[in-house]
């Protein structure tokens, strides 16, 4: 079976025990998450701010991944890093979809 690279879409915000963090431990949090990211292959293809723009998500997104493992890789050190308690998100994983 062919390989085929995964396109991850988000929305995200941040739970409010983000904000109980000291700005240290946000960005060792953060950098932590970027350096697996880019160790999984992970590509950024843009992120967004949408804060002014509605009510529900701080930011949104589109990443790549060169397979679905890498997807779950990434995912599986997220939630060792402890992520999900202070990030909510809602995801979409897809395929591209060549013109006709």
């Amino acid at each position: 079976m062919e390989r085929k690279p995964i396109i991850k879409m988000y929305f995200s915000k941040y739970r409010e025990a983000w904000f109980s963090l000291s700005e240290e431990r946000k960005m060792e949090i953060e950098l932590e998450a970027r350096g697996k990211f880019k160790e999984v292959g992970g590509k950024a293809i843009i992120r967004c701010a949408s804060y002014w723009s509605n009510e529900g998500w701080t930011w949104f997104g589109i990443e790549e991944y060169p397979d679905i493992e890498a997807v779950q890789r990434f995912a599986e050190f997220l939630v060792e890093l402890g992520w999900p308690r202070y990030v909510e998100s809602k995801t979409y994983l897809g395929t591209r979809q060549e013109s006709q």
